[in-house]
């Protein structure tokens, strides 16, 4: 059986000037549908993994202006908050998707805990006909980005793919630097050169804007795993990742 893994950024299901974007959700949960809906031959599995976005952001920032300071609990409100956004997209796939978002009340400390915890769901879709299984966050002080690298490597999956609203990742913020340049390929090593500043000292923040979160990014290169940074704006890419077709992005790899 094959397996299709992927990350859909937050700020494309909620970005921070609308808490919804409502065609970006309607588009993806059509081209899911349709693409498991086609009588053509063996399809692969597909877990999405779905970020918070402006609804975490919006509720985490509510939690610091009211005087909020623990990283712990602004990450738990995040976290909550992928559930929120994953809950939505799995009902709207309906028979499409496994019952349950992965995750849904697992604040886990680390990653051991995490699969104890989420080890009968997993399992469960696993053994099941269901093609999709939709998953938000599971380990406090991770994003859904390590998330994403996690679930590959329980699947043997070699690419996770990360849709988001840039098209590459660039050598700059391309929103603020007109000088960025796209890359079509880097190593791990190379992107921790370019992004890694301050990761062993300060990890993962709530919050936090990298093309992918370090932690993932160092379970990716320890794993093997290729990333697939590709523009999601056009819910049409993921039809074309499903039925494996090629994929304009940046591909990071060991």
């Amino acid at each position: 059986m094959n397996y299709v893994v992927v990350k859909l950024s937050g700020g494309m299901v909620s970005p921070d000037e609308d808490l919804l974007n409502r065609t970006i959700i309607k588009g993806y949960v059509n081209e899911i549908r349709s693409f498991y809906e086609k009588p053509d031959g063996e399809k692969p599995r597909l877990v999405l993994l779905v970020g918070g976005g402006g609804t975490s952001r919006l509720y985490r920032d509510l939690a610091v202006a009211s005087g909020e300071e623990s990283d712990v609990d602004q990450h738990r409100i995040g976290m909550t908050a992928t559930w929120l956004n994953a809950e939505l997209i799995r009902s709207l796939l309906d028979e499409k998707a496994f019952q349950r978002v992965l995750g849904v009340g697992v604040y886990a400390e680390n990653r051991s805990d995490a699969e104890k915890m989420m080890a009968n769901d997993f399992e469960t879709w696993l053994k099941s006909d269901i093609p999709v299984l939709v998953s938000g966050g599971f380990i406090n002080g991770a994003s859904t980005d390590f998330n994403a690298v996690l679930v590959a490597s329980k699947l043997g999956v070699e690419m996770v793919h990360k849709l988001t609203d840039v098209d590459h990742v660039y050598t700059k913020d391309p929103k603020e630097n007109e000088d960025a340049q796209p890359l079509d390929r880097i190593s791990w090593d190379e992107f921790f050169r370019m992004f890694g500043e301050g990761f062993e000292t300060f990890g993962h923040k709530p919050g936090g804007h990298v093309p992918l979160d370090m932690f993932a990014a160092r379970l990716a290169s320890d794993n093997g795993i290729t990333c697939l940074v590709t523009d999601g704006r056009d819910p049409a890419v993921i039809g074309e990742i499903l039925r494996g077709g090629q994929v304009p992005g940046t591909v990071i790899h060991r």
